[in-house]
């Protein structure tokens, strides 16, 4: 009786933990559709503009999702601040093409739990602990071992001009 007890304790651990594996929703699923579409009606009420994503990232960890998308004009072009809340910063050159979203399927809903539109630094560092979302969701790259000059403390990638030695190349 212990031995099947186990074997089923066992079973149910496996199970929990294929549930839990990250994932990226391809293209078109609904899942993908309903997460853009709660990132999307955020950015819009923020930026009081329509826009389409180019999705870099999108990562799913059961209930919590963390996106880098870039904003794009509904044709495609790249998107225009002009006009919106961070149009200064835009045009004093702090904000980058990317933002960065977490979000949390609640009552069946996705919501955006924290939201750093086009940040310069990385604005994610963190989150984990804040919300007590899993660190694997929210893409939060260990620190750089052999940073370059100036990235030091920082993870890896997190300086877009300096290359990560400990990488050997530059981030992306």
């Amino acid at each position: 009786m212990k031995i099947l007890g186990l074997a089923l304790m066992l079973t149910l651990a496996a199970g929990t933990s294929q549930a839990q594996r990250v994932h990226t929703p391809a293209a078109g699923t609904p899942e993908r559709r309903l997460l853009m579409d709660a990132l999307r009606l955020r950015m819009q009420r923020e930026l009081n503009r329509p826009m389409i994503f180019e999705v870099r990232q999108l990562r799913v960890l059961g209930s919590w999702a963390f996106a880098e998308v870039v904003p794009k004009k509904p044709d495609g072009s790249r998107f225009d601040y002009r006009g919106t809340p961070l149009e200064q910063e835009w045009r004093d050159g702090v904000v980058d093409e990317a933002s960065v979203a977490l979000l949390r399927r609640v009552d069946g809903a996705w919501r955006v739990v924290k939201l750093a539109i086009g940040p310069t630094d990385v604005a994610w560092w963190g989150w984990d602990e804040e919300t007590g979302a899993p660190g694997r969701c929210c893409r939060i790259p260990s620190p750089c071992s052999n940073p370059a000059p100036g990235c030091a403390g920082r993870p890896c990638g997190a300086v877009p001009s300096r290359p990560c030695r400990a990488r050997g190349s530059p981030p992306r």
